[in-house]
């Protein structure tokens, strides 16, 4: 693994359209000062067996970055399912208990038999145990995203950028938006739309129930957390 010193995180917001003013938390980016590709440090982590340490790494530098600045905000970060049953998980659970952290699990297809370890399904109850907050990311890409959510209730489901691009001209994607409006709703959880770039996709979202959305529209990824572009949501849809 590279330097501790070659990583570092990007914050995106993720805000609440009836309340743009006040994000509803920020997503922390791993990032490498020597690759620009985000998924090539990924690929190689996976190779040299150092997923662990960057999930870690990831985690330890959110938590100083939130106690150093003395946010208000939530900071989602990233983890991969095969941290949750390593033998640094119960380390791990003990540094985030009581933090304003929600953890993202996210759906590398390279992991999807880890879903089936009941060592994942018992440590993601320890989770919910301890009040720690976690989010299934990028559903709608990975093998099982709709047996993963009835299975372990994430507390949010984030939907892949792919269904909010072309939205607003898109019905099938639509409809793909409606039902997990409605599921998530039903279920007692909350839904984050991903990858919001346009205002015509917003207002579709928004007319679609969306509250929780994420994308360039309101802000790229910047190293210091800031306040989302407010106006991009500023008119009502009846």
């Amino acid at each position: 693994m590279e330097s501790s010193q070659d990583f570092y995180h990007l914050f995106q917001p993720i805000i609440n359209t009836n309340f743009p003013e006040k994000p509803i938390g920020y997503e922390a980016f791993i990032r490498n000062r020597h690759e620009k590709n985000p998924l090539k440090i990924f690929e190689k982590a996976r190779k040299n067996n150092s997923l662990l340490e960057i999930d870690l790494h990831s985690i330890n530098c959110a938590l100083k970055y939130a106690d150093s600045s003395n946010s208000a905000y939530h900071l989602f970060i990233n983890i991969f399912p095969s941290t949750l049953v390593s033998d640094a998980f119960l380390a791990l659970l003990d540094k985030i208990v009581n933090k304003p952290v929600i953890l993202e699990i996210n759906e590398a297809n390279e992991e999807t038999t880890i879903w089936n370890n009941p060592l994942l399904k018992k440590n993601i109850l320890l989770l919910q145990e301890h009040n720690i907050k976690w989010a299934l990311d990028d559903v709608g890409t990975g093998q099982a995203s709709i047996q993963r959510i009835f299975e372990y209730q994430p507390n949010y489901i984030k939907l892949d950028k792919y269904f909010s691009n072309e939205l607003s001209a898109r019905k099938e994607k639509q409809k793909v938006v409606t039902f997990f409006v409605d599921l998530t709703k039903y279920m007692g959880s909350h839904f984050i739309l991903e990858g919001i770039e346009k205002e015509t996709d917003l207002k579709i979202a928004k007319e679609l129930g969306v509250r929780n959305v994420q994308g360039f529209l309101f802000g790229k990824p910047q190293k210091e957390i800031s306040h989302p572009r407010s106006d991009c949501c500023a008119s009502k849809v009846n």
